[in-house]
């Protein structure tokens, strides 16, 4: 019996020892030894670190932040013994998505009182260069066919039984998206290797309906719907944000930025378009005006928004909801697409070809070859604009708008896509 009562003495005495401590533990971050580590992309950063506690050290912290844009490079935990232990590890810049930025190391420790202490350093991250990956092309048809240039060569990546609407490749999550014509499904490819996972499913609001456009704007999708709604999803293409437009009008583009989401929109009935603006957050209608022509694309321009038409153009302004003719084409062919390129240039396609035109300055560069061109994208890598025509995949310069080079395709394609790396 006086056995088990010294045995509970003890156990009681050494409890309220625990509870009564109050000293933080020690971590001194010896790894990296400098605050002027600088990581490029691929390169491999160790961190290392001492702990030390009078009683006994229970775990670890570590994370490594971008202190302007917040994104993680490392964050990870861990468990401690004892009155004295330490840490080291190596972590490769691997992620592709990562941004440059100074980045926070900071490394808590943490004892079985629950007292904490921390140490600091930083380190400066340059992110992956932008690296163009594939070209590719789809021709639409009931079943639509997926070609990619490999070694000047184009090879066939399989068919998908729907006919595709126009191709839309994510700027964040480099997924390609392909709708089908005549309904509101959407097919997610992989470019792994180029196989669909299946259908996006957004719930009852796209099940029955047709998707006439898709914007890509900071992690985002903006969807125009035949039905009247534009739908905003996020990162993880989950529904963040719809709303509808005014009663009896259809919207066809969208486009979005920290500003406004403008939208193309027909009255249905007469026809008549408009360009309308919306609360970039809420979705409120912020107001509108007449377009006489159909638009071939809308894009943004130093705060508002160039509005390119088949055969003529002008500008929207957001802050007053006006619109402007300022036809500054060159060529009496229709135009069939527009792209934004390097130096403030927009690279348009007109029938007898590629014209590159600088809005602000009314600098045009002139096509030297006289091809006709129906889908157009831009390598910001090397400054290039790619164009599709019935024969094949051409580049153009921006300097001076000479044909660089071209892809003959097997047939005719309808839609091109460049697939970079981030």
């Amino acid at each position: 019996m006086k056995h088990w009562f010294l045995a509970g003495i003890i156990i009681l005495l050494l409890g309220c020892r625990k509870e009564g401590d109050t000293q933080p533990p020690s971590v001194t971050l010896v790894q990296p030894q400098s605050e002027f580590t600088f990581l490029n992309f691929g390169e491999t950063l160790q961190i290392a670190a001492n702990f030390s506690d009078n009683e006994s050290l229970s775990k670890y912290i570590l994370t490594v932040q971008g202190e302007t844009t917040g994104e993680f490079f490392v964050s990870t935990s861990g468990e401690l013994n004892g009155t004295k232990d330490d840490f080291a590890q190596l972590f490769v810049f691997e992620d592709v998505q990562l941004p440059s930025d100074e980045y926070l190391i900071r490394i808590t420790v943490e004892d079985e009182a629950g007292n904490q202490a921390s140490d600091f350093s930083t380190v400066q991250l340059f992110e992956a260069p932008k690296v163009l990956e594939n070209i590719g092309v789809i021709q639409s048809e009931s079943t639509s066919n997926l070609w990619i240039l490999q070694d000047d060569d184009w090879q066939s990546q399989g068919n998908y039984s729907f006919n595709a609407t126009p191709a839309f490749m994510g700027s964040f999550h480099q997924e390609l998206l392909l709708g089908e014509e005549n309904s509101g499904n959407i097919h997610r490819i992989t470019p792994e290797n180029w196989s669909g996972d299946g259908l996006l499913n957004f719930g009852e609001t796209l099940a029955e309906d047709f998707i006439n456009d898709v914007y890509f704007y900071d992690k985002a999708y903006f969807l125009s719907l035949f039905s009247g709604q534009i739908v905003k999803l996020n990162a993880n293409l989950m529904q963040s944000m719809s709303f509808d437009l005014p009663d009896n009008f259809r919207p066809e583009q969208v486009v979005a930025t920290e500003d406004a989401i403008v939208v193309e929109a027909v009255q249905i009935g007469t026809g008549s378009r408009l360009l309308m603006s919306f609360n970039p957050f809420t979705g409120v209608f912020q107001g509108s005006t007449n377009v006489e022509f159909d638009v071939v694309q809308l894009l943004p321009f130093e705060g508002n928004f160039a509005v390119f038409g088949a055969t003529a153009m002008g500008f929207f302004n957001t802050s007053g909801n006006t619109f402007s003719e300022q036809n500054l084409y060159v060529s009496s062919e229709p135009v069939s697409d527009v792209v934004i390129a390097d130096f403030g240039l927009y690279s348009v396609a007109h029938g007898d070809g590629v014209y590159h035109y600088r809005l602000g300055d009314n600098v045009i560069i002139f096509p030297s070859d006289n091809i006709s061109i129906k889908s157009l994208s831009f390598d910001p890598v090397v400054g290039v604009t790619y164009g599709l025509s019935n024969s094949g995949v051409h580049t153009f310069s921006i300097l001076n708008g000479n044909l660089l080079q071209t892809w003959n395709t097997p047939v005719e394609m309808d839609h091109l896509f460049l697939h970079f790396n981030k």
